[in-house]
């Protein structure tokens, strides 16, 4: 996308490297990382580079114990620094020398960071890991939606002691074969069965 909007107005006078890709968490850290002005960014396996971590912090990627990966390998963001947030009113604080989990996932690269989804947006079946994103966006591309009008998720159920798999699609007309095409679209391109598909 970002690719696309530097040639759409590069003829416009639109420089290489004036748009750079920045990573940051609202009121949590707020700015994490950032590009340097004027230099293009890259992109590995598809995924822009957010940039460095900025003065003052500091990045890590780890597994799911805890423990740092090595470079280049897709793990979970976390980041420690004076700008990290300390807590809420009324909980309790955490320490400054604690390591925050942004949620995250991503992998660092020549020490910059490239963000590639969020960790509990992660769909399990058995031993596997599916992205919900790209879930979602095999289900949309099968049905011809925009991007933003399916969202998949995993539902506990409790009578049956386990997790399933559930998309919700926007959609004004919906039919059974739309419920069907999209179930073996998904189970095609990834060997992931949805559990169930329902129109909001």
């Amino acid at each position: 996308m970002l690719r696309g909007f530097e040639d759409a107005y590069a003829t416009s006078g639109l420089a290489s490297g004036v748009l750079q890709p920045t990573y940051g968490m609202a009121e949590k850290v707020v700015g994490i990382s950032c590009g340097e002005p004027g230099v293009e960014w890259t992109e590995r396996d598809g995924v822009a580079s957010c940039g460095r971590p900025l003065e003052g912090l500091d990045l890590r990627i780890v597994d799911t114990t805890g423990e740092p990966v090595v470079e280049g390998r897709e793990g979970i963001v976390t980041v420690l620094g004076t700008s990290v947030i300390s807590g809420y009113l009324g909980l309790p604080q955490r320490a400054t020398d604690d390591w925050f989990d942004t949620g995250d996932l991503g992998f660092k690269a020549d020490r910059q960071l490239f963000v590639t989804g969020r960790h509990k947006d992660v769909l399990k079946r058995g031993a596997e890991s599916y992205p919900a994103t790209l879930v979602e966006a095999i289900a949309e591309e099968a049905l011809g939606l925009r991007t933003g009008r399916i969202v998949a998720f995993a539902n506990l159920r409790m009578d049956a002691g386990k997790e399933e798999i559930v998309l919700l699609v926007e959609s004004p007309a919906w039919t059974d074969q739309n419920a069907r095409q999209v179930g073996a679209a998904v189970m095609e391109q990834l060997g992931l069965q949805v559990d169930e598909i329902r129109a909001a």
